[in-house]
């Protein structure tokens, strides 16, 4: 993994983790690679914002826990309150996809976010 500050490489990777308490996006939709997938961890209250706001009008959003991720995070509730999360690009949590319950990426170049803010049994099973 690389760490980058030179967001001029988001148009050319495949994968981009973010692990900041950023209080305000941290890139813009316009700069990222089609067929990307976006591992967003940093951000877990409503004061904590990695991704920008229009992310989810074209990308598929998986979650580690539905209840937590929509009502805890910036990432998420900014979108929601202004319209800019379309009901049908939320995709299920991360457990059903794994378990093969609802389907992942349909093609290579779908958009994709696992937005992770963190429950319990996660710190538990890595303990």
């Amino acid at each position: 993994m690389i760490a980058a500050e030179n967001l001029e490489v988001l148009s050319s990777v495949d994968i981009i983790c973010t692990v900041t308490p950023s209080p305000k996006p941290l890139f813009k939709t316009s700069q990222l690679k089609k067929g990307v997938h976006i591992n967003a961890a940093g951000s877990y209250s409503p004061a904590m914002h990695e991704l920008p706001e229009d992310i989810f009008m074209n990308t598929s959003l998986f979650v580690d826990h539905k209840e937590s991720c929509f009502s805890s995070t910036a990432d998420i509730l900014v979108p929601l309150e202004k319209g800019l999360l379309p009901t049908e690009n939320y995709k299920g949590e991360i457990g059903d996809l794994i378990l093969g319950k609802i389907k992942g990426r349909t093609s290579d170049s779908e958009i994709t976010v696992f937005k992770n803010v963190g429950i319990a049994i996660q710190d538990l099973i890595t303990a």
